[in-house]
């Protein structure tokens, strides 16, 4: 498909250019770091599990949801601007999870299937905690974009509406054991991108997720 060919050429200019990137700048004495990340995922549309901002609901009404693990990769590049260590990339991950709807009160017994593919480009400060990036607290932000989704709906469910952007706030560690080849954590929580009648309330249908791995450094 023509989508993806456009995604796969993306990918690849953005890694092609961090190399080369890193080659000229290397060549200026500037401090400079190119890794890859590989790991997994979990999390993604935040259920409004508590029905806040939902009127009428009784005690046998409920919301739930089920998340699976799912993968993350990514190619980052550090680089030292004035002692300050900045950090962006790019990054894929993919997110699957049921919306289980039950709730009497409103005659739904239904469960909606969401699947989506995301691309992410994160920019954080890095606090280095143990000297030489050995042990580094990550701050930052991180945007994304949907570039591919599959919602499967099971029975009767209320319209909805999903945002293909998100953004905000993101923060991690990152640890080296070995020269070349550390592992790490991140949080991200960030904008609605789910939104159905009850799913109004501020944070609810909301981006969030946690992702942990490995990252190599060639």
């Amino acid at each position: 498909m023509l989508k993806n060919r456009i995604i796969f050429f993306v990918i690849t200019l953005f890694i092609v250019s961090c190399s080369t990137f890193q080659n000229d700048i290397d060549e200026k004495g500037t401090n400079l770091q190119t890794s890859f990340l590989v790991g997994g995922s979990f999390g993604g549309i935040v259920e409004n599990n508590q029905l806040t901002e939902v009127d009428g609901t009784t005690s046998v009404d409920a919301i739930s949801g089920a998340t699976r693990k799912a993968v993350t990769l990514g190619v980052h590049t550090q680089f030292n601007i004035s002692g300050h260590n900045i950090e962006t990339g790019l990054e894929w991950l993919n997110f699957d999870q049921s919306i289980i709807y039950n709730l009497p009160t409103y005659f739904y017994y239904s469960r909606r299937d969401i699947s989506f593919h995301q691309l992410r480009i994160p920019l954080v400060y890095n606090f280095e905690l143990i000297k030489d990036r050995k042990l580094s607290l990550k701050i930052g932000a991180s945007i994304g974009y949907t570039i591919s989704k599959s919602i499967i709906n099971s029975g009767t469910l209320p319209p909805y509406q999903f945002n293909d952007f998100d953004y905000g706030g993101t923060v991690g560690i990152s640890y080296f054991p070995l020269k070349y080849v550390g592992i790490f954590c991140d949080i991200y929580r960030g904008s609605q991108i789910y939104r159905d009648t009850f799913h109004t309330a501020k944070g609810m249908g909301g981006q969030s997720y946690v992702k942990f791995g490995l990252i190599i450094r060639p």
